[in-house]
């Protein structure tokens, strides 16, 4: 295909006089515009799709009063839906937990450093334990032991967690816009909110949600 556009642009020229320098300009600006207009269609389709889902999910569709739109921008996976993420993240935030429960506060992107910090605190303390066990209650060596097992535990979860998030890549999964209008809910009273609606790769709505002000 380059090949033949190339020989069709030497023809053009050879029979026009025109600079392929302007002839390019043309053609990119043509481009430009076929572009500008697709993105307008689906802008457009986008609107009649929010209509239609309004319509059919509103308590009072004829009392619906559009306020604006924002633009149409495309619709990436989240990490937050991430299978591998969501795994690695659920046992890095259990294992928090447990050292809750064992007396240490740690937070889930707790840094490698403290937890260095930490494990090497239960080990001076189970030495110290271990050569002088009648200065300790009694059971104190099993709680740094698991502390020190949970520590070590988090350290490891933590590195799964951030593989999870280095390997995660957002696809392209569809479109979006945000929407504000006015309505009447079940009791008659008007109401005024934005939300933001997703749609699939055919514009139609997969999703409504509130934002927040």
């Amino acid at each position: 295909k380059p090949l033949v556009l190339d020989f069709t642009l030497k023809r053009i020229i050879n029979k026009t006089n025109i600079p392929m320098k302007r002839i390019v300009l043309l053609l990119m600006a043509v481009l430009a515009m076929g572009s500008e207009i697709n993105a307008q269609t689906r802008f457009e389709k986008a609107k009649v799709a929010i209509r239609n889902y309004l319509r059919e999910n509103l308590d009072d569709y004829k009392s619906y009063e559009p306020v604006r739109y924002s633009k149409l921008d495309s619709l990436f996976t989240s990490i937050e839906d991430d299978f591998s993420f969501n795994v690695e993240f659920d046992r890095v935030h259990n294992c928090t937990q447990r050292l809750k429960e064992l007396g240490l506060d740690l937070s889930v992107n707790e840094s490698d450093e403290r937890i260095d910090r930490m494990i090497a605190s239960a080990n001076s303390i189970l030495a110290q334990i271990e050569a002088e066990p009648n200065k300790y209650v009694v059971g104190a060596a099993t709680n740094f032991k698991l502390q020190k097992i949970e520590l070590e535990s988090l350290k490891r979860y933590n590195s799964y967690l951030k593989k999870a998030m280095d390997n995660f890549k957002p696809k392209f999964v569809g479109w979006k816009m945000k929407h504000k209008f006015r309505s009447k809910n079940t009791y008659g009273g008007t109401t005024l909110g934005e939300y933001l609606f997703e749609f699939d790769k055919n514009i139609k709505v997969i999703n409504m949600k509130y934002i927040e002000e």
